[in-house]
């Protein structure tokens, strides 16, 4: 069987939702993040070049049709790169990853690039064109819904409250956990441990501010003490306060991959291999459960 290897990545730094990204769609970030890899890795320069492109995205973008395919074009890759888009929620851009593995394994491909990107800045909603034929009544905004049973339709804050109601998870390991979250990656970018990972994104002059280049996670907040967090409201009654809760964030993250046999022939050192991917389903008012059923799977 073959091997599959990881011999780069890159990102572009995450903007908080209406911050620094805010007028850039997921698909150009993508098409950012694509073009500075394969110039980073100089694939083409070596001899070799992309087979496919990989993308996944909950949201999707409203600014292009066929996201996996405007990207590759975007990035500047060739008419005859393949590309193909996935979306598994928040699993997206790792079930990406996953399709990337299993087509070098099939022998597909050899070299693939495999990510995903969001713009809760960007998101867009679906209108439905066809409500009551006939009637001369407009568009009207689609409900999207993953289950015919209300229930089962839970937000994400909802969820989480859920989930901690369900295993006995306390508010104060909520916030203890977010606290330590923000601490560690504001230690690791104080470090530089993201500088060559991330892709500059330059944002253009306006009539009151110059050019610049932005470079750094936005949506951090270090330094904020656990008495702080405990002193904001739940938003449904629950554990989940804007403290603790994930953020709503712009980016783009993709991964260069390819066969073993392509690295060492093409002279790449890889940082890692793929060794298997799983997913398993579980209820959807329950979905944050998913990893750890799939972690399970994969053993």
């Amino acid at each position: 069987m073959r091997e599959v290897v990881f011999v780069d990545g890159m990102r572009t730094p995450f903007g908080k939702q209406g911050g620094t990204l805010k007028d850039i769609c997921g698909s150009d970030l993508a098409a950012m993040t694509v073009k500075a890899l394969v110039a980073k890795t100089g694939i083409y320069e070596k001899g070799g070049k992309v087979d496919t492109v990989m993308c996944g995205s909950a949201a999707g973008c409203g600014y292009s049709w066929s996201h996996a395919r405007y990207i590759t074009m975007a990035a500047g890759l060739p008419f005859e790169t393949s590309a193909s888009f996935v979306e598994m929620q928040c699993g997206s851009a790792i079930d990406s990853i996953n399709h990337a593995a299993w087509k070098i394994l099939s022998g597909a491909a050899d070299v693939v690039v495999a990510g995903g990107f969001e713009s809760h800045s960007n998101k867009t909603v679906k209108y439905l064109t066809t409500v009551q034929p006939y009637k001369g009544i407009g568009p009207q905004v689609a409900k999207a819904k993953i289950h015919a049973d209300a229930e089962q339709n839970a937000s994400m804050i909802q969820i989480s409250d859920l989930m901690a109601e369900k295993w006995n998870i306390s508010r104060e390991e909520c916030d203890a956990f977010a606290v330590r979250s923000q601490e560690r990656a504001a230690a690791s970018t104080e470090k530089g441990y993201f500088v060559e990972e991330i892709v500059p994104i330059t944002i253009p002059a306006t009539k009151k501010t110059p050019a610049y280049e932005f470079t750094t996670d936005e949506h951090l907040r270090p330094g904020t003490p656990m008495e702080a967090l405990a002193k904001l409201k739940p938003v449904n009654g629950g554990v989940t306060t804007a403290g603790n809760a994930s953020g709503l964030n712009d980016g783009a993250a993709f991964v260069l991959m390819m066969s073993a046999d392509k690295a060492k022939e093409l002279g790449y050192e890889p940082f890692a291999r793929w060794v298997c991917g799983a997913d398993y389903g579980v209820e959807p008012r329950l979905m944050g459960s998913g990893p750890a059923y799939a972690n399970l799977n994969a053993i």
